[in-house]
């Protein structure tokens, strides 16, 4: 997967729990949690992306943020992020813009 790729995969994510762990990004996309830092500061560039420490901290959606209710099933975004792996050229290029689109609103 690549970071782009990644990154929408965990902003669709924080829209859809609202909150979670490094360790917990870390897991799911195998990367080092430094990467998971990195993506996180790239989206919070454009996106309502808080970081907590301590207890019951984590990375979560600012609170006045409420993701519109088009939001995309998680499997039909598990879906286009899978099919994205296996697409070359234009056609990758056209898909990984279709998805960021799509996340966007999320």
């Amino acid at each position: 997967m690549e970071a782009i790729e990644r990154r929408m995969a965990i902003w669709f994510t924080l829209c859809r729990q609202r909150q979670v762990t490094i360790s917990h990004l870390s897991e799911k996309y195998k990367v080092s949690p430094r990467t998971i830092r990195y993506d996180i500061e790239v989206l919070s560039r454009t996106y309502p992306i808080e970081t907590r420490v301590g207890k019951n901290g984590g990375i979560k959606l600012a609170d006045w943020y409420q993701p519109g209710s088009d939001v995309l099933r998680a499997e039909h975004m598990d879906f286009l992020l899978d099919l994205v792996q296996r697409l070359k050229g234009e056609e990758a290029a056209q898909m990984r813009e279709i998805i960021s689109l799509l996340s966007q609103d999320c």
